[in-house]
């Protein structure tokens, strides 16, 4: 599935959440470009003006764009939370 950003009109390959990116925030959607993650969740009101850059339009739906840590960096988080949590 592809996510156009609203300003540059860029396209993205985006994929559905997984535990990695779901430890950061419930996303509908992510990517990764730059070495850093994308996670887009729906926006239910106007885009408002001058924040085009930070919106992506997935078929007929406008989501917000949210920038986080690499994937990798994510799945290493999650590996060191759920070894701590078998310490205790």
């Amino acid at each position: 599935m592809k996510a156009i950003n609203l300003e540059s009109g860029k396209e993205y390959e985006v994929y559905l959440p997984d535990k990695y990116t779901n430890q950061v925030m419930t996303a509908d959607y992510w990517t990764e470009t730059d070495g850093k993650t994308l996670l887009l969740v729906e926006l239910n009101e106007p885009v408002s003006k001058g924040h085009e850059y930070h919106c992506y339009r997935i078929e007929n739906k406008i989501y917000q764009g949210i920038w986080t840590n690499s994937h990798d960096e994510l799945v290493q988080m999650y590996r060191e939370t759920r070894e701590q949590l078998r310490l205790f």
